[in-house]
């Protein structure tokens, strides 16, 4: 399941949770990717001849959201901005990247993480959210 975190201008500023305008050149989109945990209790394991224990849960027992960013020209959806490295901070991009994620990691809804319950936030440049922590604040 996907699910729209907001729209940023070129230089990485947010939007909101609309575009504000048609006309807009550049922009960028922060969707997220929501995947279900796989278990709860013994009798629902996909895997074979191996229970789920609770000691055994892993991060793959949790829901979790990936966060991707696309960026769109003219309209147009160039792709999904991969992980920033060296290469886009040579072509400019790695301040937008960085503003995006900092912006995504300070504002991240309680509400859709109630709503999805979600455990684990993995961001585009390898960090990650724990959703129950920013829940209780």
């Amino acid at each position: 399941m996907k699910v729209c975190l907001g729209y940023y201008d070129r230089d990485g500023r947010p939007i909101g949770q609309k575009l504000d305008s048609t006309r807009r050149k550049s922009f960028y989109l922060a969707m997220g990717t929501i995947r279900k945990k796989i278990a709860e209790h013994e009798d629902q394991s996909p895997y074979s001849k191996r229970d789920v224990q609770n000691w055994s849960k892993t991060y793959c027992d949790k829901n979790r959201m990936f966060v991707e960013i696309h960026r769109f020209e003219n309209g147009l959806d160039t792709g999904p901005v991969k992980h920033p490295n060296w290469y886009d901070m040579d072509r400019g991009r790695f301040p937008q990247m960085k503003r995006i994620v900092e912006h995504l990691k300070a504002n991240v809804d309680p509400t859709m993480i109630r709503k999805y319950r979600l455990k684990l936030i993995y961001h585009i440049n390898g960090e990650r959210t724990d959703a129950e922590e920013r829940q209780q604040r």
